[in-house]
Formats: structure tokens, C-alpha cells, sequence
């Protein structure tokens, strides 16, 4: 499953840099071909190019556009314009250290985790801290109803 994805990856890759360098070549207008991508496809080759008249008129500002692609595809548009990779991991590496983080606090408070690091992992194991400590709460105050509120 895992090779069928990366070779579509890599077909997609291909397309999309073939348009890459006929938009380099001078007096190449492949419009048609560009009208036909998807959102993200569209900014990924603009910003690739450089032809930012190609971006589309929802995200004309190439900023907004990087914000559009993949981790893996911002990391392509800094090979084709000899930008620092760091560009990529300055934008990601803050929020995946806290998720890394509040990950390892849960694993170190002992609550019960499945699957892998993603945001919602963390998020359905405080879900499930949550319930327990509501859990508590609610025994402790059928201990103290017994007990005559001591």
C-alpha cells in the first residue's frame, strides 16, 4: 500500500514538474494545462517557476500560497529556487516539539495511548484523562455523601 502511494507521489511529482520547466522556458504560456490543477497543484508550480501571474486569483499572494502546500512540497519549491530548507521546519518544527511534548507528559502521567504521534492522539488521551478525572470526581463525591461530607 505504502509503495502504491509513493509511487503516485512520484507520477504527480513528475506531472507537476514537467509544467515546472515549460513555465522556466521563455514564451511558454501552458495556461490550459494549469486551469486544470487543483488548488495546491497550482501554487506548487507557480511558486516553483517563478511565475506568480500563474497563482490562483484565491491566494495571488505568494506568501498565502506556501501556506498551501505540503511540508514535501514547500521542501520541492526550495530545491527549484535554491532555497534554505530550514524555510520548511522553521514554519513546522515549534508545533510538532510541543506535540512531542504533551505526548511525552501523558506517556510519563500513565494515560493509556493508542496508535501513533498525531494531534489527534494527544487530543483523545486528555479526552480520556478528562473522563477518569471526571470519574474521581464523581466517587469522591459519593464517598464524602456516605461518609457525612468528611
Amino acid at each position: 500500500m505504502e509503495e502504491a502511494k509513493i509511487a503516485m507521489e512520484g507520477r504527480m511529482s513528475e506531472r507537476l514538474n514537467s509544467i515546472v520547466r515549460q513555465l522556466r522556458r521563455a514564451g511558454a504560456d501552458p495556461v490550459r494545462r494549469l486551469e486544470q490543477l487543483p488548488l495546491q497543484e497550482r501554487c506548487y508550480v507557480a511558486l516553483s517557476a517563478p511565475r506568480y501571474e500563474y497563482l490562483p486569483a484565491q491566494c495571488s499572494d505568494p506568501v498565502e500560497a506556501w501556506h498551501h502546500l505540503s511540508a514535501e512540497q514547500q521542501l520541492d519549491v526550495c530545491y527549484h529556487r535554491g532555497w534554505p530548507e530550514q524555510w520548511v521546519w522553521e514554519d513546522t518544527a515549534r508545533p510538532l516539539a510541543d506535540l512531542a511534548e504533551a505526548w511525552a507528559a501523558l506517556t510519563e502521567a500513565g494515560v493509556p495511548w493508542r496508535g501513533r504521534l498525531y494531534l489527534h492522539s494527544v487530543a483523545g488521551r486528555i479526552r480520556e484523562l478528562a473522563a477518569e478525572r471526571d470519574r474521581l470526581h464523581a466517587e469522591v463525591a459519593q464517598l464524602q455523601e456516605r461518609g457525612g461530607g468528611s
